[in-house]
């Protein structure tokens, strides 16, 4: 893979998981020249706040990989030592730290982003949680050309992957970033050899996605029952879907980390957020619309489990109102609700 005469010279910026097998790809290769890696500071984590790289860290320092550890990309003394190097490329991918005009500029062939969704459908931090959210048929992998607006720049190649509705972050995740890996090196070939042309997005499709909150996670029992576990799964590990139960005079979170739909067709009697069953065969909550099978999570304090194994060690009854904070406002269940067996 050839630049004027000169093997292809490339510098990495990423930080999270999905950028790992792309990093991987690009050390395996003999057909570039990865002059370096960079990739945000190690940050304090768990109880005791130790510091730990993240993902690309860790595998720089397993694979034995000399790696920046950047607090800001823009300062003048990362972009003097990144001059020195002369990439005649600058490849980012979820690094986590917005590009200033002096860094995008500094490469001949411009700083290159590979995004998680087929632009523009989802410009922004979380396009993978958004087509799970919204139940995209699609998804897939974009190469853009970096400038300063987010996300907002010519695309060179796109690749699609179809979407089965039973992907949850974590496998999307990794089916994305396996696919971004397959198809860089033959990007970066036809960007070099000027095969490959960029095209403007389209201003027209534009979506934009911020960055996940703790609260977004919050279940909301009047939405119907796909849009719960479509949650579900978007927000596996992070936030989590969750609710708050009342045990024993206190509110306990709960996060479900897998459920499924269940279809009623005749008139619920029972209102969003009702416990329809609980017992061996699951935990039942009513929805908005239709009613959502739990089938495994996660008590605050406590490890994953089967719903059962949780139902087992409860005082959950049928007709308990999930996120109720007194009690005094739980409806005692009639004979036609309580299940026997």
């Amino acid at each position: 893979m050839q630049f004027q005469n000169e093997k292809l010279k490339v510098y990495y910026l990423g930080s999270d998981e999905v950028s790992v097998p792309v990093l991987k790809t690009l050390h395996a290769s003999n057909e570039i020249e990865l002059i370096g890696c960079g990739t945000q500071p190690d940050r304090p984590q768990g109880r005791k706040r130790v510091l730990q790289a993240n993902p690309v860290g860790q595998w720089c320092e397993e694979a034995g990989v000399d790696v920046d550890k950047i607090s800001n990309v823009n300062q003048h003394d990362f972009i003097s030592r990144l001059s020195i190097l002369a990439p005649h490329i600058i490849l980012v991918f979820a690094f986590g730290q917005l590009l200033k005009k002096q860094l995008l500029e500094l490469a001949p062939l411009g700083c290159l982003n590979i995004h998680t969704s087929l632009l523009p459908k989802y410009r922004g931090a979380s396009p993978i949680q958004a087509a799970i959210l919204n139940s995209d048929s699609k998804t897939g992998v974009s190469y853009m050309q970096m400038e300063e607006g987010l996300d907002s720049g010519p695309v060179f190649y796109q690749v699609e992957l179809p979407l089965k509705q039973t992907e949850d972050y974590s496998s999307l995740s990794t089916q994305l970033a396996d696919l971004a890996a397959k198809n860089t090196l033959e990007v970066l070939e036809g960007i070099a050899s000027q095969k490959l042309q960029s095209q403007v997005q389209d201003a027209s499709l534009v979506n934009h996605v911020g960055k996940i909150k703790k609260e977004d996670g919050k279940i909301r029992w009047d939405l119907d029952a796909n849009q719960i576990a479509c949650m579900v799964r978007a927000y596996v590990p992070w936030p989590g879907a969750w609710f708050m139960l009342s045990s024993k005079g206190k509110l306990k979170k709960i996060t479900i980390t897998k459920s499924s739909v269940i279809e009623t067709v005749d008139k619920q009697d029972y209102q969003p957020g009702q416990t329809v069953s609980a017992d061996k065969t699951g935990w039942v909550v009513a929805c908005g619309r239709n009613n959502l099978l739990i089938e495994r999570l996660i008590p605050e304090g406590k490890r994953e489990m089967d719903s059962a194994s949780f139902i087992r060690g409860s005082n959950l009854e049928v007709g308990t109102f999930l996120n109720e904070t007194d009690h005094s406002k739980l409806r005692e269940p009639s004979d036609k609700d309580l299940i026997t067996g």
